[in-house]
């Protein structure tokens, strides 16, 4: 990770919660798209005639994206709140 030339992530107070946040979401890394299909959607979005503000590319994004568009402003917030402060966990099966 890059950080701020003489930044020390180990002495920072916030260090142990990075680490975490980081530890959290390798599982969702290791299953996101791939960087060609990335790529593609890159292209496809340069060359269309609409404008759009994001386009989801694989099933990880498209499911954010759905989960953005049903959630209240609220409950994005409660989830992180859970997540890390409740120590509930990321990744979490209904």
């Amino acid at each position: 990770m890059s950080t701020a030339k003489g930044f020390d992530l180990n002495k920072s107070p916030y260090a142990k919660a990075v680490q975490q946040v980081f530890q959290d979401f390798l599982p969702l890394i290791a299953h996101s798209s791939h960087p060609t299909k990335v790529a593609h959607a890159i292209l496809n979005a340069l060359n269309s005639p609409s404008l759009e503000l994001r386009y989801p590319v694989g099933k990880d994004a498209e499911s954010i994206f759905k989960a953005r568009t049903e959630l209240s402003d609220k409950e994005p917030e409660q989830w992180v709140r859970e997540s890390y402060l409740e120590k509930k966990g990321v990744i979490r099966r209904p």
